[in-house]
């Protein structure tokens, strides 16, 4: 059985909260460049990990954490479910960041400020894809661009530099609601259907997500 990592005297450059498909695929990919630390949901998934897991074909491990256990980190990415957002942002602010961003779907940000006071707190978008098998296996299913907002240069230069189309924008607020109207459109029949986001765009579906486009614009409008 392996042990887990001990945290070193330095905080890691940055921390991924959330050890899912997209968190995991966004780990390995920066641990190529640098130091990143993964913290699970609990000491048992961090220990499972530990083991290693397949990402894109290749077994990787990582410096995996329970989140009792997480260390310090300059930069922490909180990459879990909207139900685990307080949660996470709670360990987020226990590991003493410069600042704690989310790229999580759906609108997150007052649940990370009520969590982290004092922080630099904000929410970006990406639509980079993975998702994981019946056989804990993760796929990366399509590179996309990340957006972050204001505040968190230090975080796009390191994507940047591990191969991530990633860039700081000035009024993030109109991005991130762009990416609820297509959360909002595609996730709702993709999953009650079963099928693949490219799958809607044709008949019967493709009238169900116009439909739902024609009537959530007008509100986030």
């Amino acid at each position: 059985m392996n042990t887990p990592p001990t945290p070193p005297s330095a905080p890691y450059p940055l921390a991924i909260i959330g050890a899912g498909a997209l968190g995991l695929s966004f780990a390995t990919r920066l641990a190529r460049t640098g130091r990143v630390a993964v913290i699970a949901r609990s000491a048992e998934r961090a220990q499972a990990l530990l083991q290693g897991i397949e990402v894109g074909g290749t077994l990787r491990h990582f410096d995996v954490f329970g989140a009792d256990q997480a260390p310090q980190a300059d930069w922490v990415i909180v990459l879990v479910k909207t139900g685990d957002t307080t949660e996470a942002a709670l360990t987020a602010a226990a590991m003493a960041p410069k600042g704690v961003l989310s790229l999580q779907n759906g609108l997150v940000e007052d649940l990370l400020r009520a969590a982290c006071p004092g922080l630099s707190v904000g929410q970006g978008v990406t639509t980079e894809g993975a998702y994981r098998d019946d056989s804990d296996r993760v796929h990366p299913s399509g590179a996309g661009e990340t957006l972050l907002p204001a505040g968190f240069e230090a975080v796009a230069e390191l994507l940047v530099g591990a191969g991530f189309t990633a860039r700081v924008v000035a009024d993030i607020v109109p991005v991130r609601l762009a990416k609820l109207l297509v959360n909002a459109a595609i996730n709702p029949p993709a999953a009650l259907f079963r099928v693949t986001n490219g799958e809607l765009l044709s008949a019967p579906h493709r009238v169900l997500l116009d439909t739902l486009i024609a009537e959530a614009w007008p509100v986030l409008h």
